[in-house]
């Protein structure tokens, strides 16, 4: 369902639980749109809309998702581990912990007010093509080893293909 840019301020979808993908963004919802009763949703799209919190614990089948611009002050993405795309870009997120989302190939959250982003030793760094985490001063990334902290800084603060900012700590 594609319902974005339509000024919609609600949406009823429990009567739809084999729905995959749900794009509304750019709407006028101040809360999320119930997705409790869409347990095969892979693909979801919510940005630029003030919803200010996103539960996203009965999508463990995420695939792609879009907050960029919701207000969000957390995101937890725990339960959704075959995740691939996350755009979370312009919120308010102190902290967010990718670590269990081994499938993540593409990842932009920049001017989040980021602080702390956890990749964890789990994710293949060699499967990220693309990588954005700009605008988020005093940023400490977590890659876990001291190899894959020489790995990443190779692929991705000397990278051309990736842009992580200049005021980062690994």
């Amino acid at each position: 369902i594609s319902v974005e840019g339509n000024q919609l301020t609600t949406l009823d979808l429990s009567n739809q639980p084999h729905l995959t993908d749900l794009y509304y963004s750019n709407n006028q919802f101040t809360i999320q749109v119930d997705i409790s009763n869409n347990p095969l949703l892979k693909r979801l799209s919510t940005g630029y809309q003030p919803i200010g919190a996103l539960d996203l614990s009965q999508s463990t089948s995420l695939e792609y998702l879009d907050c960029t611009n919701c207000g969000l002050t957390t995101l937890d993405v725990s339960v959704n581990t075959g995740l691939q795309t996350l755009w979370c870009g312009n919120n308010s997120l102190n902290t967010l912990d990718v670590s269990l989302n081994t499938s993540l190939t593409m990842f932009y959250c920049q001017n989040s007010g980021l602080n702390t982003l956890v990749l964890g030793g789990s994710i293949n760094l060699n499967n990220i093509t693309g990588f954005l985490v700009t605008g988020n001063t005093n940023l400490t990334i977590h890659v876990g080893s001291s190899q894959r902290v020489l790995d990443f800084q190779t692929m991705f603060v000397a990278g051309t293909h990736y842009d992580v900012g200049t005021n980062i700590v690994i």
